[in-house]
């Protein structure tokens, strides 16, 4: 059972930070705790233990008091531990314990360097934000089962990073804290070089959009830009102002500036993760409409009609003559190739495909029954729970 002020913390979650939106069910994550996975667990904490130093009042007393000071901010009463290690690179990370409601959070000696202690608060609340939104037992874009999966688990890697931030600005309780951090581990330069100029990233951004990096749809973190904008948003909420108890009610609701975020990762990327599941929605929705159209091993004068109403920008002779026609293998080939691809797309691509599908079963020359085998069989694959129907409406 959350407590009243955790429960709140979990309302901060950015809207996208969600595995289901993504096509990934809730109860097949983290499903496979191995006894080999607990076994690498305990030889990286001893590893762990073995060169790092536990963070403590009596070793690190501001370091601890910082802990503190960000655990009381967040009302956080969980005993997590925290580890100092020896590491040229400014970095923190958070690894949780199997089968322990606990975590090790480590925190690089050159990050403790290049820091102050204030901002040092805003990495502590990031990395007891993944503890708690449990981004751990989110699937890893390394074991995707091909390119649109890799795209849309990148996606929701990404989402986590600003949920994550939300927690580290609360943690440090002020946005210039949370900027100047951003900036600090962004240029890896300490306060000696770094002036005043809070709006230096909108002007960068919009540089960036005028030459977008097709490559941040690839990687887990978003840029550093999206996360000072996201979190200058996220400043100025009404649930944000309600937290802290401000006077000041905000100019905007969590839902409002999620929509905002979301908007411009896509910009930054130049909409690479929609472009290539829109792509792939398509080329699914066509292959599997022919499958259905033939599966009688004809395609009648009627379903052709029916083919050139939904499909009229794409030839009926293309179609025909990629299916060299007469071999129903290759046929059969396409609609697994493409049913396997649309089994990764985000879930609202995959109820408007089945959606459709279903109305294109209504115009083929085949029996309901064989119809109804076939929509079952495809909503299985895509995950979809729902009864399925052959709609005579779109």
């Amino acid at each position: 059972m959350l407590e009243p002020k955790e429960r709140s913390l979990h309302s901060f979650k950015y809207g996208k930070d969600n595995p289901k939106i993504y096509g990934f069910a809730i109860s097949s994550i983290n499903e496979n705790k191995d006894e080999m996975e607990e076994m690498t667990h305990d030889s990286e904490r001893a590893n762990l233990l073995s060169h790092s130093v536990l963070i403590s009042k009596d070793v690190f007393p501001d370091i601890f008091d910082a802990i503190q000071n960000s655990k009381n901010r967040l009302h956080f009463d969980k005993d997590i531990n925290f580890f100092v290690t020896s590491n040229p690179f400014p970095n923190g990370y958070c690894r949780v314990l199997p089968n322990l409601y606990s975590a090790d959070i480590v925190l690089t000696s050159s990050l403790i360097e290049l820091l102050s202690l204030e901002e040092l608060s805003y990495i502590i609340g990031h990395e007891i934000a993944h503890f708690l939104f449990e981004h751990h037992k989110y699937p890893r874009p390394d074991i995707a089962a091909n390119e649109i999966e890799m795209y849309n688990l990148m996606a929701l890697q990404r989402a986590g990073e600003i949920s994550a931030d939300r927690l580290g600005f609360i943690s440090c309780g002020s946005e210039k804290i949370s900027f100047k951090t951003k900036l600090k581990l962004s240029s890896g330069l300490s306060d000696k070089f770094i002036k005043g100029d809070d709006d230096f990233y909108l002007k960068q951004m919009e540089q960036l959009k005028k030459n977008v990096d097709r490559s941040l749809a690839e990687s887990s973190h978003p840029s550093f830009l999206s996360r000072i904008y996201a979190l200058h948003l996220f400043a100025h909420t009404h649930e944000y102002k309600e937290w802290v108890e401000s006077r000041d009610t905000g100019s905007y609701s969590l839902k409002e500036i999620d929509q905002k975020i979301e908007k411009n990762l896509e910009e930054l990327s130049g909409n690479e993760r929609s472009l290539q599941n829109q792509e792939a929605f398509e080329s699914a929705y066509l292959w599997i409409s022919v499958y259905l159209f033939m599966k009688d091993g004809t395609f009648s004068k009627g379903e052709q009609i029916a083919y050139n109403e939904f499909f009229s920008n794409i030839d009926i002779k293309q179609v025909l003559s990629a299916l060299k026609i007469g071999k129903r293998e290759e046929l059969e080939k396409r609609f697994q190739k493409n049913l396997f691809n649309a089994s990764s797309l985000e879930i609202s691509l995959k109820e408007k495909l089945m959606h459709q599908i279903e109305f294109i079963a209504s115009k083929t020359d085949s029996s309901q029954e064989v119809m109804l085998k076939i929509l079952v069989d495809i909503a299985n694959r895509l995950g979809i729970k729902r009864p399925v129907t052959i709609r005579k409406k779109i």
